[in-house]
C-alpha cells in the first residue's frame, strides 16, 4: 500500500470534517492524501487508523487515482471532475454525491451505494459496477429558518442521473438502477447480466454489443437507443418502449433489396460525378441501411441523395459529400474524419458520438456571388468530436451540441440561434 507513515506524522495533517447546513467543506488534495493514508492503516489494521469521511465535503478536481478506498463514506460530497481512475471503492458510499464529469476509469466499485448520485458526463469506461446501488436517494435538510428542503445537484430531487456517461466494457452485472436517467449513456460492451433496470431511461443510450441477459427492463425507456449485437436473453421487456431503437434488424430500405447492388450504384455515381454528368448516373440510397458496407472512407459522393439513410458506425473517413442531400441521416458513432460536407444539407441528422475531426463544414462556393451553406438545422451533435472542424458560415440553429468537443472549430459568421447545450454551465458552483 505504499509509505502509510505514522498515525501521528497522519494525523497533524487531517482537518476535522463536520458538514455545514447549505455548505460544504473544501478539502485540499494534501488533506484528501492524509484521509487516505488514515484510511489505508484502518484497513491494513494498524494502529492509528480510521474510515475515511468525505461526507459533504468538495473534492471537486482533486486526486483519488489508485487510492484504497472500500467502505469509504462520500456522502452528499461534490465530486465534479474528480479523478478516481483505478481506485478500490467496493462498498464504498456515495449517496446523493455530485460527480458530474468525474473520472472512474477502471474503478472497482462492487457493491457501491450510489443512490441519488449524479454521475452524468462521467467516465467509467472499464469500472466495475457489480451490484451497485443505483436507485433513487434524496438528503434532506433544514435551513437557518429551520425549513425543510432536499439537497440535489441540477437533477430531479430522487433520481440517480448518469446520462452521457461513458460505461464502455464496464461490469454492471446485478446493478439495481431503477428509474435510473442513462440517457445519452455510451454502454458499449458492457455486462448487465441481471441488472434490474425497472423503468430506467435509456434515450440515445448507446448499448451495442452489451450483454443483458435477464435483465430486467420494465417499463424502460429505450427510445432511439442503440441496441445493435445486444444479448437480451431471457430480459424482461414488458412495456418497455424500443421507438427508432436501433437493432440488428435493417432499417428502412436492406442493402440486399437494391437492384442494382449498392456497389455498383456507387461506382456509377462517382463515375456520373467525376466525369461532370457525362457518364454514370447520379445515385439515390435515400433509407438504405448501409451498416453491411462497414467502409466508404475516400470515396467521392458529392451530391448524393441519401435521406433518412443509415450510416451508423460506418468509417467514412475524408469521404466527399459536397452538396449532398442528408437529411435526417443516421451517422451516429460514424467516422467522418477529414470529411468534406461543404453545402451539405444534413438538416436533422444524428451525428452522437461521432468523429467529425478536421472536417469541412464551411460553405460551397458555387460562384462568385453564390455560396452554399452547410445546413446542420436541428442536427444532433452530442458528444460528437468536432475539434479543428471548419463550420464557418454553417448554419446550427437548434442544433443539440451537449458535449460536443469544439477544440481549434471554426465558427465565424455560423448560425448558432437556439443552440442546445445542455453542459453549458457544467461545474459552476
Amino acid at each position: 500500500m505504499g509509505n502509510l507513515g505514522s498515525a501521528e506524522q497522519i494525523d497533524q495533517a487531517t482537518p476535522t470534517v463536520s458538514p455545514s447546513v447549505g455548505g460544504l467543506r473544501s478539502l485540499t488534495q494534501s488533506e484528501v492524501d492524509a484521509l487516505i493514508k488514515l484510511h489505508a492503516r484502518f484497513y491494513a489494521g494498524l494502529p492509528g487508523g480510521r474510515r475515511a469521511d468525505f461526507g459533504f465535503c468538495d473534492l471537486s478536481e482533486l486526486s483519488l487515482v489508485d487510492a484504497d478506498l472500500g467502505d469509504a463514506n462520500f456522502s452528499g460530497a461534490r465530486m465534479v471532475r474528480t479523478d478516481l481512475s483505478g481506485a478500490r471503492a467496493e462498498n464504498a458510499v456515495f449517496f446523493c454525491c455530485d460527480m458530474r464529469d468525474a473520472v472512474l476509469g477502471k474503478a472497482n466499485l462492487r457493491r457501491t451505494d450510489l443512490r441519488g448520485a449524479s454521475l452524468r458526463g462521467a467516465n467509467l469506461t472499464g469500472a466495475d459496477l457489480f451490484e451497485a446501488d443505483l436507485r433513487e436517494g434524496v438528503i434532506a435538510e433544514t435551513d437557518a429558518l429551520g425549513n425543510l428542503r432536499y439537497r440535489n445537484h441540477e437533477q430531479e430531487p430522487n433520481q440517480s442521473d448518469v446520462g452521457e456517461a461513458v460505461f464502455a466494457n464496464a461490469n454492471l452485472s446485478g446493478m439495481l438502477a431503477i428509474r435510473t436517467d442513462f440517457s445519452g449513456a455510451v454502454m458499449k460492451n458492457c455486462k448487465m447480466i441481471r441488472a434490474n433496470l425497472k423503468q430506467a431511461d435509456f434515450t440515445g443510450a448507446n448499448l451495442e454489443g452489451s450483454d443483458l441477459s435477464a435483465a430486467d427492463l420494465t417499463d424502460a425507456n429505450l427510445t432511439d437507443s442503440v441496441l445493435a449485437g445486444v444479448d437480451l436473453t431471457m430480459a424482461t421487456l414488458h412495456q418497455a418502449r424500443l421507438d427508432n431503437a436501433l437493432t440488428d434488424a435493417p432499417v428502412g430500405t436492406p442493402m440486399a433489396d437494391l437492384d442494382p447492388p449498392v456497389l455498383d450504384q456507387i461506382e456509377d455515381h462517382i463515375r456520373f460525378i467525376e466525369s461532370g454528368g457525362a457518364e454514370g448516373n447520379a445515385a439515390n440510397l435515400s433509407g438504405v441501411d448501409m451498416r453491411p458496407i462497414k467502409l466508404m472512407a475516400n470515396l467521392n459522393l458529392a451530391a448524393l441523395s441519401a435521406r433518412g439513410t443509415t450510416f451508423y458506425a460506418l468509417d467514412m473517413s475524408s469521404v466527399k459529400f459536397q452538396g449532398a442531400h442528408l437529411e435526417g441521416a443516421d451517422f451516429r458513432s460514424a467516422n467522418l474524419e477529414g470529411a468534406d460536407l461543404r453545402g451539405a444539407n444534413l438538416t436533422g441528422a444524428d451525428f452522437s458520438g461521432a468523429v467529425l475531426r478536421d472536417c469541412n463544414m464551411g460553405p460551397l462556393i458555387i460562384s462568385a456571388k453564390r455560396r452554399l451553406p452547410t445546413q446542420l438545422v436541428e442536427a444532433k451533435l452530442r458528444n460528437v468530436d468536432l475539434r479543428g472542424a471548419d463550420l464557418a458560415q454553417a448554419v446550427l440553429d437548434r442544433a443539440d451540441i451537449t458535449g460536443a468537443r469544439l477544440d481549434g472549430a471554426k465558427t465565424e459568421s455560423a448560425s448558432m440561434n437556439g443552440v442546445r447545450d445542455d453542459e453549458a454551465d457544467t461545474g459552476a458552483p
